[in-house]
């Protein structure tokens, strides 16, 4: 067999990327979303809960945080994660959740160091 034909046959398949993939998946948590509308949900992706896990971020002893499920987590940097965690944030201090600076300093650190 000729090393031509050894090669992946790749005419007329198109790859879908990471945007389409996210694409697609936004378009499920809209739907998703409109059926349990009192379930919290991935801040990228907005996949409720109940359909997808989400990653858990330690930033205290006992205490964490998941603004993103796991798949969307797993395609960010520490960098590129850090405004969903913010944006969480900044919905707890529009909730009164009146949590202390140091809490944000804390999951910010966690953030970084790729927790």
């Amino acid at each position: 067999m000729s090393e031509e034909n050894k090669q992946p046959q790749t005419e007329g398949v198109v790859a879908v990327g990471s945007k389409e993939l996210l694409a697609a998946r936004r378009e499920i948590g809209k739907k998703e979303r409109a059926k349990h509308p009192n379930m919290g949900w991935c801040h990228r992706c907005g996949r409720p809960w109940n359909i997808v896990h989400g990653h858990a971020t330690d930033y205290v002893k006992g205490r964490a945080c998941f603004p993103l499920c796991d798949e969307c987590w797993s395609e960010l940097t520490p960098v590129t994660r850090l405004p969903y965690y913010r944006q969480l944030w900044m919905e707890w201090e529009a909730f009164g959740c009146n949590e202390p600076e140091e809490t944000w300093v804390a999951i910010e650190t966690s953030v970084m160091q790729g927790g």
